[in-house]
């Protein structure tokens, strides 16, 4: 009977042996475990998913990127009360973090600048130093400078200071921008001319008799690289990243 008196419909014979079939318990056997040992993982599969290989590409596109600025020689022996060293972003790229790495020997006091905005005063310098820029600084062009500073917080010029900077470094984060389908930005996002100093670029083609084609359009992006290239050959798969795919017959 339900709740207000009806009777409730008959089940069939089918349903109520499942209803009151006993429940079955699989007997186990005992784990052998050492003492002290955890049992062993579940062998990682030896394909990685493609969630798993963007994770892994995202995490090289985004890691820190050193940018080595100077001095050069003509900047230590320089007598000026400061100096500058340009950085940037690749042209599909916008910087989101940077970190400025000094080196110095015994550099009494400096002021660190960025497009033309003090980030900070250093005093004491002897080692490496690291002096964060805050993001609303950074555009996609910047200028790094370095101020010598007196006791008074005037700026002074003292032969010879420069000689005590070892290294001037920016490590810095940025996230790819998109770009619109235009084929006039080539050799972009394969390689910056004005950024880069070497690029790989991967061609993927589906056959090994596509190889001509591909050794074309190679020596097209070679035959124009200010920089040295390298070029990864895919056939019949796609890599994890940007890649020039050529296509039978999609012209």
């Amino acid at each position: 009977m339900d709740r207000v008196g009806r009777a409730s419909p008959p089940r069939s014979t089918a349903a109520h042996v499942r209803i009151h079939r006993p429940r079955r318990f699989r007997r186990r056997g005992p784990r052998h475990v050492a003492d002290g040992a955890a049992p062993e993982a579940e062998a990682a599969p030896r394909h990685p998913s493609p969630e798993r290989s963007v994770t892994a590409l995202l995490a090289v596109l985004l890691a820190a990127r050193v940018l080595e600025l100077g001095p050069t020689r003509a900047q230590r022996e320089s007598a000026a009360t400061g100096l500058e060293f340009p950085f940037a972003a690749r042209a599909d790229q916008e910087l989101t973090s940077a970190t400025v790495r000094l080196a110095a020997d015994g550099m009494e006091k400096l002021e660190v600048v960025v497009n033309d905005e003090p980030v900070a005063v250093l005093s004491g310098v002897d080692g490496t130093r690291e002096v964060p820029v805050p993001k609303e600084l950074l555009a996609e062009r910047n200028s790094l400078g370095l101020r010598l500073k007196g006791a008074d917080g005037s700026c002074a010029a003292r032969p010879g200071a420069w000689r005590a900077l070892k290294s001037v470094a920016v490590a810095v984060e940025a996230d790819p921008t998109p770009l619109p389908d235009d084929l006039a930005l080539l050799p972009l996002p394969f390689f910056d001319r004005g950024y880069d100093t070497d690029a790989t670029v991967p061609i993927a083609f589906a056959a090994t008799d596509e190889a001509p084609l591909a050794a074309l359009a190679a020596s097209w992006f070679a035959v124009d690289a200010p920089i040295p290239l390298t070029f990864e050959a895919h056939v019949g798969s796609l890599p994890d990243s940007r890649a020039l795919v050529l296509v039978a017959g999609a012209l």
